[in-house]
């Protein structure tokens, strides 16, 4: 039993008995039942994922330390025991300090996923519930039927105002439904501590891959044809979502989707309409600091080893030599840059050659598709991801693997103090005790990638995907293949809206962190250096820790407080 709940079960009958000159009512008749033995309710840390193979709970009453402009999120655990719970809702109130309100932003139940598939190597803090289900997909506006015995986790968030006034803030979390055909009523009290800090304008860039071809799955199955106005609706809400989780740079995976392309008797001609219009939304509803052109060149079979050639708008592809592929490229790239620069996005616009080149012929075809791009538009950037240093002065922005940043490390930092930029990407690698988005790996450490990502002198990165293979997500698999169960999506779809998730949450957090450890730095820099190393020890050595997690985000807090 747990004596800090606040369980009440409410019984109520009213009846009304009409008359000819008027009406009279009987008062509301409530009982108070106990059912804490029935139904268990626990607050546990946001950072911990509760499996179904978990027996033992405490409950945990944390208060959730946060600058102003973070979001503060709230977990809870509720477990029925002899009896099933019907039509369970969440009603979160505000979060109050004196006059000062704050209202929840997120209420939603968590959802368990199948990984289907593991890194292997394996990080030696990766988590294997027997059943193979992962809590993460955070669905909101939703009531749930609980059966007796399972585990039913509840998010619950409040983003915090700029203007907030700092102090300690409490509120309340309800939960009702039916349990043996009597409503019940939960209430927990929660807490929050608002610093008198900042988060400053975010600085770093994120780029996660987005599928615009996926829409469908945000419409029940129903076919949403590329640029109609349903395409837009639904676009507009990826866009939201992905904004409000500081995801900042889009990638226009395939640019002849963008751009309408003919040839006629060897003329190219180029419709812009559908790029422009996806750029401005992209910068109205997505908060976009840049955008990434899509892949230039392929490997044509597939052959990881074998030398990238053009992919030609109407497809296929063609070796750079080939009169076809110049033709297109020499007509093309200039009226891109033309375009780019009479709207005012040259400085906001960076271009991908191809995907992932290794030393070899992949790394030597790059450099001369690099170079003939530019040849024709010289002030176009670059970027990439990367697996070879063998690429310098054609790429702008490294995008190095993480184990292979890690590696290179001397190099990177060379081409930075060069002028260029330098990011790191994760995806179906790096496995082992790097971090990662894997949804076997702890919370804490998809967190800690961007405090990797400060550590080490990386202002962004890139990862693959954000609502790739929503199929499997409906399939309720996180998987396809031998891609590590997490790595196709982090979020999932919804009829008309998109629903976030654990680790989307954690990224996002740590995206924050990475902005208040730059602002302590610009203050204090040997206070930051000794609080990020104090949780990452190495690019593959970190102390995961939540409680120890914690204490050191209060440090952090407490340091930014002085100035």
């Amino acid at each position: 039993m747990l004596t800090d709940n606040k369980i009440l079960i409410l019984l109520a009958f009213c009846m009304t008995l009409a008359a000819v000159c008027g009406c009279s009512e009987k008062q509301e008749l409530k009982s108070v039942v106990d059912i804490s033995s029935a139904l268990e309710c626990y607050q546990i840390d946001p950072l911990v994922k509760v499996f179904q193979e978990d027996r033992d709970f405490s409950d945990n009453p944390l208060t959730i330390e946060v600058a102003r402009g973070e979001t503060a999120s709230f977990q809870f655990l509720l477990v029925p025991d002899n009896t099933a719970v019907y039509g369970c809702g969440i009603s979160a109130g505000p979060l109050m300090c004196g006059s000062t309100s704050v209202p929840a932003s997120l209420e939603a139940f968590i959802d368990y996923i199948r990984a289907g598939f593991h890194a292997a190597p394996s990080s030696q803090d990766a988590m294997f519930p027997a059943s193979d289900m992962y809590p993460d997909c955070l669905k909101d506006g939703v009531t749930k039927n609980i059966v007796s015995g399972y585990r039913q986790p509840v998010y619950v968030t409040y983003d915090i105002p700029e203007t907030a006034e700092p102090g300690e803030y409490s509120g309340t979390v309800t939960f009702s439904g039916r349990m043996d055909g009597k409503d019940f009523t939960i209430e927990k009290e929660i807490r929050a501590k608002v610093y008198d800090v900042t988060v400053p304008e975010q600085t770093f860039l994120a780029i996660n891959q987005h599928d615009h071809r996926g829409l469908s799955y945000m419409a029940n199955g129903e076919r949403v044809d590329l640029f109609s106005e349903r395409y837009w609706d639904l676009m507009k809400v990826l866009l939201n979502s992905m904004r409000d989780h500081r995801l900042n740079v889009y990638w226009m995976t395939y640019l002849p989707d963008y751009i309408k392309m003919a040839l006629n008797d060897g003329v190219w001609s180029f419709d812009f309409t559908d790029f422009d219009r996806t750029v401005e939304m992209f910068i109205k509803e997505g908060g976009l600091k840049r955008i990434a052109g899509g892949h230039l060149a392929w490997r044509p079979t597939g052959e990881w080893l074998e030398a990238f050639e053009i992919g030609m708008p109407n497809g296929g592809t063609m070796p750079l030599d080939s009169p076809e592929a110049q033709n297109w490229l020499d007509q093309f790239i200039p009226a891109l840059y033309d375009h780019l620069r009479e709207k005012g996005w040259t400085d906001i616009y960076l271009q991908h050659i191809a995907d992932e080149p290794v030393d070899g012929l992949p790394a030597q075809s790059y450099i001369r598709i690099a170079e003939y791009v530019k040849n024709l538009a010289p002030e176009m950037k670059i970027l990439d991801a990367v697996q070879s240093s063998s690429l310098a002065d054609v790429v702008d922005v490294w995008i190095p693997e993480l184990d292979y940043f890690d590696q290179d490390y001397v190099f990177y930092m060379d081409r930075k103090n060069l002028g260029d930029e330098v990011w790191f990407y994760t995806c179906c690698n790096p496995k082992g005790n790097y971090a990662n988005r894997f949804l076997e790996l702890p919370l804490v450490q998809t967190r800690l990638l961007h405090w990797i990502s400060f550590k080490y002198k990386a202002t962004g990165y890139l990862h693959w995907s954000f609502n790739r293979n929503w199929d499997k997500a409906v399939e309720n698999i996180a998987t396809e293949g031998t891609l590590p169960g997490g790595d196709l999506f982090i979020s999932y779809p919804g009829y008309g809206k998109v629903y976030s998730s654990m680790r989307l949450e954690a990224m996002r957090d740590g995206i924050a962190d990475y902005e208040l450890l730059r602002l302590l730095e610009e203050k204090d820099p040997a206070a930051a250096a000794e609080i990020v190393d104090s949780v990452v020890m190495d690019f593959d050595s970190y102390n995961s820790d939540i409680e120890n997690f914690r204490q050191v985000r209060t440090r952090l807090l407490t340091e930014l407080e002085k100035y």
